[in-house]
């Protein structure tokens, strides 16, 4: 059996959309279960799960303690399937999501944790530049469009869309420190599981017919909102690689090389401006966002 654990926070805007598309999944032969945490809602996510208590083999998780990884957790162990996946209340899944990576698990039995495909669900209408970002993988939470079955790396993995076998959370568990709900947060507590997985000998695979799509709302698709997602993905590396703090010489509490990196960049990003190139513009903006959503959490980081 499968289990599918969601954790969810005032997900009443999109968490609809992710219940009706759970409801027209091709259930696999062995069966499946929907685990879905509250994880202290203040809006009307309890009466919206309350609605599908009748249409989905349901199980309705109340989590008042804050953070992401406390939610999953208490999933977990209400969980009896052998592969247990995780995803999120903004997600619409392809009708085979689960029997893909039933069959991917049966066929790659040297395999433990699975990996699928991402793809946006835009709610307004996207630009060409931002569109052809998302195919790379490079916005939006995104995976490459072109990516094949095959191996994997930990550094693909992403929490709307991740597979693994049972016997992989009796070893490995997700940080609780790194994703509180309204709260700065740096994030990253899937990708730091999936890193603990692959370095205790457990394998990657990548899945691409189990997909999903992301739902990506308007302020999400501005220069804005890429900044502070990849500000935010900058604060994760550094998070989960504390290892590599910058070094040198400190202005304003900064490594001074740091500092001219960051002025160079900005000075390519105004060019990119000045020759309306959107494209190139928003790459270098994620580069610049994520060294300084790095060199933040060395900062104010212990």
């Amino acid at each position: 059996m499968i289990s599918v654990i969601i954790a969810t926070y005032n997900g009443e805007l999109v968490l609809p959309k992710t219940l009706q598309a759970l409801c027209l999944l091709e259930i696999p032969s062995q069966g499946a279960e929907f685990i879905i945490i509250d994880n202290a809602s203040t809006d009307k996510t309890a009466d919206i799960l309350a609605e599908y208590v009748n249409k989905l083999p349901l199980k309705l998780i109340y989590e008042a303690k804050q953070g992401k990884s406390y939610a999953i957790e208490k999933g977990i162990a209400q969980a009896q399937g052998d592969l247990v996946l995780f995803s999120d209340d903004d997600v619409i899944p392809n009708k085979t999501w689960l029997t893909s990576y039933q069959q991917a698990s049966e066929q790659q039995t040297e395999y433990s944790v699975f990996l699928g495909q991402i793809r946006p669900y835009w709610l307004t209408k996207a630009p060409d530049w931002l569109i052809r970002l998302s195919d790379e993988g490079r916005v939006c939470g995104c995976t490459p469009i072109k990516r094949v079955a095959g191996p994997a790396s930990f550094t693909w993995a992403k929490g709307a869309n991740l597979c693994v076998r049972k016997v992989v959370l009796d070893k490995i568990s997700f940080r609780d420190d790194l994703w509180i709900a309204g709260e700065n947060s740096a994030g990253g507590e899937d990708t730091d599981f999936a890193k603990k997985a692959s370095e205790n000998g457990f394998k990657l695979w990548f899945v691409p017919k189990a997909a999903v799509q992301h739902i990506i709302k308007p302020h999400e698709m501005s220069l804005r909102g890429i900044w502070i997602r990849y500000f935010r993905i900058g604060r994760s590396i550094a998070a989960l690689n504390p290892e590599d703090k910058f070094q040198g010489v400190l202005i304003f509490g900064y490594p001074r090389w740091v500092i001219f990196k960051v002025i160079k960049k900005w000075g390519a990003l105004l060019l990119s401006i000045a020759k309306l190139e959107p494209y190139i513009l928003v790459s270098k903006l994620i580069n610049i966002a994520i060294l300084c959503g790095q060199q933040y959490q060395y900062k104010h980081s212990n």
